[in-house]
C-alpha cells in the first residue's frame, strides 16, 4: 500500500488550480512542447480547417534574397525508452564557451546504431533462413529492415523550420470551423500566435506548390510566407469514419488567401503583438528547438546509446549468434510489436508528435 501523502496547507487559490487543473486531465502522457506557456507550440488540429496569419518579419539572407525570420535547424529523431522526440544537432557550431567543437554526439553515435543494425538484422536473416546477400533478401526482408530502421534510437538529422503564426479564430458550420474570422460586438478579431515547426521537406512539399497561386505587382512569385494569411486545411477523408492527429498532419493542404484592405491593420497588430518570437526566444523555449552545450548533448547520446551497446555486447558475447529479437520481430506484423521489442513503444495512449512517427528508413531499402 502507497505511504499516505504527507499533510499539505494550501491556499483557497492553490486549491483551485489544483482542481481545475485536474479536471482538465485526460489520463493520457502529453508531450511536453514549450518550456514557458506564454510562447505556446502549435499543435495539429484534427480534421479541421484553420486561417493563420504569418507575420511579417524578414531578415535578408546570404545570398542577398529576403526570408521569414525563423529558427532552421536540423534536429535527430531519437527513441528515448518508451518516447519519441527530437534533439538538436550541433555539427558545425563552434562554441568554446560551451564547449561545442564542431562535432555532434549524436552524429557520432550512428556507428554504434547502425552495428546494432547490421546485427539484428542478421539475425533475422538467419532465423529466416534467407542469407543476407541473397537475391531474394531485397524483397523477402525489406519489412524486416524498415522496422529495424524505424526502432534506431538515433536517426539521422532532419532540417526543421520554427517561426511563428497567429491563429484567427473563425465562425463554425455544422461543428466544423470555417475560414471567416469571428468578429466580436466590436468588429475585432481574434487571434492567438504559437511557434510552428514544420520539417523542411514537408514545408517544401506542402507549402512552397501554394507560392505558385500568388500574384504579386511585379509578377515574382514570393520567397516567404510573412504578412500573408494562410489556409491549413487538416481535413480529411476517413475510411472508418475517425479521425487523428496522424491523419489530419499526413493530409494538411496550405492555400494563401486574398484578405480585403480592412484586415491591414490586423497585420499591423499582429506583426506587433509577435516582435518578440524570434528565433532566440524559439531556442530558449520551444523543447524541438532547445539549445544544448556539448556536455548536454553527450549525456543524451549516452542514455540513448546504453541499450545499444548492452545489445552490442550480447551479441558479441555469443559470437553473432544472440536471437533475443529476431523471432520476435519475425513473427510480429505489427509495427507497434516489433518496436516493443527494441524497448521503443510510443506512450501508451500519449500524444505523439505526428511527424514523429514518419518512417524514416535512411537509406534502406
Amino acid at each position: 500500500m502507497l505511504k499516505k501523502p504527507k499533510a499539505k496547507k494550501l491556499t483557497a487559490e492553490e486549491l483551485a488550480i489544483i482542481t481545475a487543473s485536474s479536471a482538465q486531465q485526460t489520463g493520457k502522457a502529453q508531450a511536453q512542447k514549450t518550456y514557458d506557456p506564454d510562447y505556446p507550440v502549435f499543435g495539429v488540429p484534427i480534421n479541421q480547417k484553420l486561417l493563420c496569419y504569418v507575420p511579417n518579419h524578414t531578415v535578408m539572407l546570404p545570398d542577398g534574397s529576403v526570408g521569414l525570420r525563423q529558427d532552421k535547424f536540423a534536429a535527430h529523431p531519437i527513441i528515448d525508452g518508451n518516447s519519441y522526440g527530437n534533439v538538436r544537432c550541433t555539427q558545425g557550431i563552434v562554441l568554446e564557451s560551451h564547449g561545442l567543437d564542431g562535432s555532434c554526439p549524436l552524429c557520432n553515435a550512428s556507428g554504434e546504431v547502425w552495428d546494432l543494425y547490421h546485427k539484428e538484422y542478421e539475425a533475422i536473416a538467419k532465423a529466416k533462413g534467407i542469407p543476407v546477400d541473397a537475391p531474394e533478401a531485397k524483397e523477402g526482408l525489406k519489412e524486416d529492415r524498415k522496422k529495424l530502421a524505424k526502432g534506431m534510437t538515433i536517426k539521422a538529422a532532419e532540417v526543421w523550420y520554427t517561426f511563428p503564426i497567429v491563429v484567427i479564430d473563425c465562425e463554425e458550420k455544422d461543428g466544423q470551423l470555417t475560414t471567416i474570422p469571428k468578429k466580436t460586438a466590436e468588429g475585432q478579431i481574434v487571434g492567438k500566435p504559437y511557434f510552428y515547426s514544420i520539417r523542411e521537406q514537408t514545408y517544401i512539399n506542402k507549402w512552397l506548390p501554394a507560392f505558385d497561386t500568388i500574384t504579386t505587382d511585379d509578377g515574382e512569385t514570393p520567397t516567404h510566407a510573412g504578412g500573408r494569411w494562410v489556409i491549413l486545411n487538416f481535413t480529411y477523408t476517413s475510411n472508418t469514419g475517425k479521425h487523428d492527429k496522424m491523419g489530419s498532419a499526413n493530409a494538411l493542404k496550405v492555400a494563401f488567401k486574398n484578405m480585403s484592405a480592412d484586415y491591414k491593420v490586423w497585420e499591423e497588430y499582429f506583426d506587433k503583438m509577435t516582435e518578440s518570437w524570434t528565433p532566440e526566444k524559439a531556442q530558449e523555449v520551444v523543447v524541438l528547438d532547445a539549445f544544448r552545450d556539448m556536455e548536454e548533448t553527450q549525456e543524451i547520446a549516452d542514455k540513448l546509446l546504453k541499450p545499444v551497446r548492452d545489445k552490442l555486447a550480447l551479441y558479441n558475447l555469443s559470437g553473432g549468434t544472440a536471437n533475443t529479437t529476431a523471432s520476435a520481430i519475425g513473427a510480429q506484423g505489427d509495427a507497434q510489436n516489433a518496436l516493443a521489442n527494441f524497448g521503443a513503444t510510443p506512450v501508451e495512449g500519449g500524444e505523439v508528435p505526428p511527424e514523429a512517427l514518419v518512417e524514416q528508413t535512411s537509406g534502406v531499402e
